[in-house]
């Protein structure tokens, strides 16, 4: 008779966890790094866009 008492029934996790999680961090660490390079360029060139700016008050052309 096999009893199923105290052993758990979920998997080990494997050396491939470890890998995967490994390479997913050192990705999101690349693009950050990647993302904060962008934004200093752009923001070092003034690279600025009419949309970004503030609007300017309707009320004065009246």
């Amino acid at each position: 008779m096999i009893l199923a008492g105290s052993e758990s029934r979920s998997l080990d996790p494997s050396v491939d966890l470890q890998v995967v999680i490994f390479w997913t961090i050192l990705t999101l660490a690349g693009l950050g790094i990647v993302m904060s390079l962008g934004y200093l360029y752009r923001r070092e060139r003034d690279l600025n866009w009419d949309f970004q700016k503030p609007d300017v008050p309707h009320d004065d052309h009246h």
